[in-house]
């Protein structure tokens, strides 16, 4: 369900009875579908069990603790569950975009987790960034409600901050009017609290955090499960519902992302039309998965092969951010 639906949507809980209805046998089907997961209908339109979605897409560069952050807003406790693998040793971090999904009951919403690799990083391959930005491009679609720019407190560099001119470059120049700085390691800081060691840091940093409209928020590491990680949790989680809120639930509608949920739009119609007994969420959704477990070796052909060459015509690239892509 897109998150586009209004502030003061009506959401009430489709049911079915047995005794007041005449079930023929796409009823059947209808009524199997109630019963393993709730439908929703949001301002008159049908959806799956998520309801409303708040997409959010993680961005940085390696090492600054983007899977960890993302397991902490999902609340994965136990590491052999949790979604994205986060960084033990230097072959552990995130290869590839991941999603993962947690409820927010009383906003009746699903909070949709992107993690992505070091897309900025300049020692990964060209043809491995491309795929990346393809793939979190359509598990975004039809657009991200915000993007969360992770700086480490461990280690902060002005190279850190100069990266944000390739997620410019990347998603488009208005794309900080829907971010927000996430710094983790909060617990090495060795000021008071985080607005202070921003008021005394580098004019660069300065300007980063005006730029996402002041927007931030600090995290301590998951070692130490205590009061303040808890806080700090909440803080994120407030942060992209109130950010979220504030934007009137709209998200980042960049030129790739229209393409993008164009070709995923046109492909779950083909599949509809030759399975209609299923429902176009549980179609959609099968697609996404699809896309996920695509990598730079996969083959060019169908859907894979109009996401490529429709988002890459989309993405507002000069060919020195990465330099001359064969093909391009």
């Amino acid at each position: 369900m897109a998150a586009a639906d209004k502030e003061n949507c009506n959401v009430s809980t489709v049911r079915f009875s047995l005794d007041n209805y005449k079930i023929d046998r796409y009823g059947k089907r209808l009524l199997h579908l109630c019963k393993s997961t709730q439908i929703f209908f949001v301002n008159g339109r049908c959806g799956s069990d998520r309801g409303i979605e708040y997409r959010i897409v993680i961005i940085g560069k390696t090492g600054t603790g983007k899977s960890s952050l993302g397991n902490s807003i999902l609340s994965y406790k136990d590491d052999e569950n949790r979604p994205f693998p986060s960084q033990t040793s230097a072959n552990s971090v995130t290869k590839t975009c991941q999603r993962g999904f947690v409820s927010l009951k009383h906003k009746k919403t699903t909070l949709i987790v992107i993690d992505t690799p070091g897309l900025f990083d300049t020692n990964i391959a060209n043809d491995e960034t491309i795929t990346e930005i393809v793939k979190c491009v359509a598990l975004a679609a039809p657009g991200p409600n915000l993007f969360l720019f992770v700086l480490s407190l461990k280690r902060l560099t002005k190279e850190d901050i100069d990266s944000i001119e390739l997620l410019k470059s990347t998603f488009g120049k208005d794309v900080l009017k829907y971010a927000a700085v996430v710094f983790t390691c909060k617990d090495e800081l060795e000021y008071k609290d985080i607005q202070e060691y921003i008021e005394d840091s580098q004019q660069f940093l300065k300007d980063l955090i005006f730029d996402c409209g002041g927007r931030y928020a600090a995290i301590c590491t998951k070692k130490s499960r205590t009061n303040n990680y808890k806080k700090d949790v909440k803080g994120v989680l407030d942060l992209i519902t109130h950010t979220i809120e504030s934007h009137s639930y709209k998200f980042y509608t960049a030129e790739m992302f229209k393409v993008a949920d164009t070709i995923l739009e046109k492909e779950v119609e083909t599949r509809s039309e030759k399975e209609p007994e299923r429902m176009k969420e549980e179609i959609k959704e099968e697609v996404k998965s699809e896309i996920e477990k695509k990598d730079s070796g996969s083959e060019q052909s169908g859907l894979w092969q109009a996401l490529n060459a429709g988002v890459k015509a989309a993405i507002p690239w000069a060919k020195w951010a990465w330099g001359a892509v064969t093909g391009w």
